[in-house]
């Protein structure tokens, strides 16, 4: 629940961490996984701009502008990777940025398997460990593309 006189707007995505070299666009839980590994990046030199949409309908295109200025993009959430929001996303930039892209657009996902309700099936589920060390796996590829370019 927000303070009194605290509000925010619906449909409003928020930079959580300014970059220029990769944009990881993402939402919920995922905000801080990918604000961590932000962090990891940054120690290899790597700029990860960090976009919380907040909310997924209305969507905020303002991710076009982190796309276009970074010209790489990551798509990191808890859904299934197939039929998820990040597919969603991905069709919206290849639609509107596919000439700023620099290369594929990647999307972080779980498998596509159900989610179990118990606490201890979703962090199996989740594998937040997984998941950030694929993202250090994805900013070392990325670096040489970035820093040739």
């Amino acid at each position: 629940m927000l303070r009194r006189g605290l509000h925010r707007a619906i449909g409003k995505a928020d930079v959580k961490r300014a970059g220029n070299d990769i944009s990881v666009i993402t939402y919920g839980a995922m905000v801080h996984l990918a604000l961590e590994a932000a962090q990891v990046l940054a120690n290899e030199d790597i700029d990860v701009e960090v976009v919380d949409l907040r909310t997924l309908i209305p969507l905020e295109r303002a991710i076009y502008g982190s796309v276009r200025k970074t010209s790489k993009a990551i798509l990191l959430h808890e859904d299934n990777k197939t039929g998820g929001i990040g597919a969603e996303i991905a069709a919206l930039l290849a639609e509107e940025c596919f000439d700023y892209l620099d290369g594929p657009i990647l999307r972080i996902a779980p498998p596509d398997t159900p989610v179990r309700s118990a606490r201890r099936w979703k962090s199996i589920f989740i594998r937040r460990r997984a998941i950030s060390s694929r993202g250090a796996e994805v900013g070392r590829v990325l670096k040489g593309v970035t820093r040739e370019t």
